[in-house]
């Protein structure tokens, strides 16, 4: 945001001034501000989208990662334990009913 407010306001002072600016041929100095303002505020949004996209990512993936850990160490627990279609539906009910509150918790 202080990023976008100084390219504001550097647009404003220009505006502002523009008979002096104008005058004195101050345009290209201004270009070249507006645009290193600008430059460093693309910087900073794609840093976070690039932070908000994992954010996404990792909220999709938590419960399926879950769901599947889950799962393999049920099996890999005991030699008794066989995934059944019973076994392996409840489970995946559950974390379907879960789903929400693990996003909620991570």
């Amino acid at each position: 945001v202080a990023v976008a407010d100084e390219r504001v306001e550097i647009t404003t002072a220009m505006l502002q001034g523009i008979k002096v600016t104008k005058l004195n041929n101050y345009e290209d100095k201004f270009e070249a501000r507006v645009a290193e303002a600008r430059q460093r505020e693309v910087k900073l949004v794609k840093k976070e989208q690039f932070v908000w996209g994992m954010t996404l990512v990792i909220r999709v993936c938590t419960p399926v990662i879950a769901t599947a850990a889950t799962l393999v160490t049920f099996v890999l627990v005991s030699e008794n334990n066989v995934l059944t279609a019973s076994d392996t539906f409840t489970i995946l009910m559950l974390f379907n009913m879960i789903k929400f509150p693990i996003n909620q918790a991570g």
